[in-house]
């Protein structure tokens, strides 16, 4: 990675031909492929650390909450083992609707716009947000905005 770039190198813009002559043309080329593949990876073990809070911390915090939707005296009441099977509901339902959303930015940008790596990409946006609200609401429950048992 620190090797200056050889002159009769076939390509002067990647660091990876920093090894050029020292190495095979094709350990550079198969190790741009290999670099490109892992930099798709680096956010996956962030996800899924946070998914996995899914079925404990976000638990707890369903039991700091009063679970009414409209109100303390509303007929739909959700207990905090009963928020787990939110998610796939949510999951099933927003399925449609995103196909559908992607379908509409696809001919508004340009056919072939929406791809499968975009798509994965909107999807880790989406999830970064609603960790995000989540954190919002865990810190106001720190901070005494809670008005339900702890």
């Amino acid at each position: 990675a620190w090797n200056k770039i050889p002159a009769d190198s076939p390509n002067q813009d990647h660091w990876l031909y920093g090894a050029y002559g020292k190495v095979d043309d094709w350990i550079i080329r198969d190790s741009q492929y290999l670099t490109r593949v892992l930099v798709m990876f680096i956010p996956l073990p962030v996800f899924w650390a946070a998914f996995d809070q899914q079925g404990s911390r976000w638990t707890l915090q369903a039991v700091r909450m009063d679970g009414y939707l409209a109100g303390d005296d509303s007929t739909f009441h959700i207990l905090p083992d009963q928020a787990q099977i939110l998610n796939a509901f949510f999951i099933l339902a927003f399925i449609p609707i995103f196909n559908f959303l992607y379908r509409v930015v696809d001919k508004c940008a340009g056919t072939g716009f929406v791809t499968q790596l975009r798509k994965i990409g909107f999807g880790m946006i989406f999830a970064a947000l609603a960790y995000c609200v989540s954190a919002i609401v865990q810190g106001s429950f720190d901070h005494g905005g809670s008005n339900t048992q702890p």
